[in-house]
């Protein structure tokens, strides 16, 4: 099936929309689909091109702590059910995070490991973590912070 004829039969009310810096993908994309060409790290960018909120978010962005908890905070408050933090990479990562995010995020959200969770290294600037395993952060929206 066609990626948008699975979407409607299953989710037929969804609007899936993206954000990316690529544009190679605005030719891939099928009709009902949306992409943004933006920077999500970019707070003026974001508040003038995502205007709305949706049920779920997913940072599936740039792996790097520092551009998760800059995108987390240009895009948290348009998530009205969830917010998911995809790719924390590593302990490194998830210190760093639990450094700069505030805590009630932590003390809220359900951190996942994946089960085949695909051990590999990760390489921080000048820090190599070795056999780090990637995590998943499911955040509710509407945390007051």
């Amino acid at each position: 099936f066609p990626v948008t004829i699975l979407r409607r039969m299953v989710w037929p009310n969804a609007v899936i929309e993206s954000v990316d810096l690529d544009r190679r993908y605005d030719l891939k994309l099928e009709d009902d689909f949306k992409i943004y060409n933006i920077d999500t790290t970019d707070k003026e960018a974001v508040d003038k091109n995502i205007t709305r909120n949706y049920d779920v978010i997913i940072d599936d962005g740039a792996h790097h702590w520092l551009k998760q908890t800059d995108t987390f905070f240009n895009m948290y408050h348009k998530a009205d059910k969830f917010y998911v933090l995809e790719d924390i990479q590593g302990e490194y990562s998830l210190d760093k995070l639990k450094g700069t995010l505030p805590p009630v995020v932590f003390e809220q959200s359900l951190l996942y490991t994946p089960q085949d969770a695909p051990t590999r290294d990760f390489k921080f600037g000048d820090y190599v973590e070795y056999r780090g395993l990637f995590k998943v952060m499911f955040i509710p929206a509407g945390l007051e912070f």
